[in-house]
């Protein structure tokens, strides 16, 4: 069997969901078969098959905040700083609560992301329990292309509305 025959897999950029492929279709875009988003196929163990500048994104001003509906939800900043438009961009975030236990998932997407453009992202949080968040991860039609933030974020929403004391800020 030939090396350009063997199948591989790696995650789709947008679900995570397992795509397996033939080797020699590396670097393709495809949509998944499960979300039905592009995705780029590529080998997990090398390298991006893109250069940094058609994905370089910043993750800024990352915190908690209450939606005017009364929900949690995480608010930040991501920059476009690439020469180009990006299809599609997706923030995620790990939920845990107080004993560290993941205990969910949160997330926002953009579809049609222009160069330069600065995107308010707000991912619901809708898990009582969820006391804190993993660093953020950021996936475009280029594959998983940043964790940001210094530090984990902990809910720190001062000014919470009455159904949501059940939850520690």
């Amino acid at each position: 069997m030939l090396m350009e025959d063997k199948n591989v897999t790696c995650f789709c950029n947008f679900c995570s969901t397992w795509l397996p492929f033939r080797i020699s279709r590396t670097g393709e875009t495809v949509n998944c078969p499960n979300c039905t988003m592009e995705t780029v196929l590529y080998l997990p163990e090398a390298s991006r098959p893109y250069p940094l500048d058609k994905y370089a994104v910043e993750i800024r001003k990352i915190r908690w905040e209450v939606s005017q509906l009364g929900f949690r939800r995480i608010a930040g900043e991501v920059v476009n700083s690439t020469p180009s438009d990006l299809d599609w961009v997706r923030i995620e975030f790990i939920l845990f609560n107080q004993v560290e236990t993941a205990v969910g998932l949160t997330s926002d997407c953009l579809i049609g992301y222009q160069s330069g453009a600065v995107w308010k992202f707000r991912a619901p949080v809708f898990e009582d329990q969820a006391v804190r968040a993993s660093l953020p991860s950021l996936s475009t039609e280029f594959g998983k292309v940043a964790q940001g933030g210094p530090v984990s974020i902990r809910s720190g929403v001062r000014s919470v509305p009455p159904a949501l004391h059940a939850a520690r800020f």
